[in-house]
């Protein structure tokens, strides 16, 4: 136990360590607290990157690995899991615990680890992309009348995800809000009814009775 601690703290699995531990951070406050608001973390996304400020495909690069079909917050933690991973099996094979040694070494390592880290990530990112992606059939108003389940701990004006079923037999999640107090929460099901044009986020009503008015 001692020696996997000593590697997780130590240079380059440090990095990696650091890496996921904020995305933890920034997927609890963000998709589960609400405290990003507008600016958190948007699901509601397109295969060609269109995830406004997170956009995952700054230079092209991104869309040649298969990596620009999710989120960048997704991607950065997709490749710091894996590079961590490498770095700390790799870590682990070293005999010499030398300072010189783990230095030397841990920049080899840490060019390898983020080398498996997108490519691992561009694997498991190909079929996640059809999570996110939301259709063109399925965008914009023509979810009116659909009812959506809330995968948030909460739904605001300003906060609030959900899972739609498509036709055909899928879902995908898409940014919703809610102007009245309710107590929507995860699992709970509630009525689309209108599109906010300017936040790109559905409007949903928690009296689901609606959808037979």
């Amino acid at each position: 136990m001692a020696d996997f601690v000593d590697v997780v703290i130590q240079f380059p699995t440090i990095i990696f360590t650091v890496a996921l531990a904020a995305s933890f951070i920034f997927f609890v406050l963000t998709t589960l607290l609400g405290l990003g608001g507008e600016g958190g973390f948007d699901l509601d996304v397109d295969v060609g990157g269109d995830v406004g400020d997170l956009d995952a495909d700054p230079g092209g690069l991104f869309e040649s690995l298969g990596l620009a079909g999710i989120p960048l917050a997704v991607t950065a933690t997709l490749v710091s899991l894996f590079a961590w991973f490498s770095s700390l099996v790799l870590m682990s094979l070293v005999g010499d615990r030398s300072t010189a040694v783990l230095v030397g070494i841990g920049f080899v390592v840490l060019v390898v680890a983020l080398g498996i880290g997108f490519i691992a990530a561009s694997f498991f990112s190909r079929p996640m992309s059809r999570i996110f992606n939301a259709t063109g059939s399925r965008r914009r108003g023509d979810l009116s009348g659909q009812l959506c389940t809330v995968t948030t701990l909460k739904v605001t004006e300003d906060f609030g995800q959900a899972e739609v079923a498509d036709a055909s037999g899928g879902s995908h999640l898409v940014q919703i809000r809610c102007g009245d107090d309710n107590n929507l929460t995860a699992g709970d099901q509630a009525l689309i009814f209108g599109l906010d044009t300017a936040t790109d986020a559905y409007l949903v009503s928690p009296d689901v009775g609606e959808i037979g008015a």
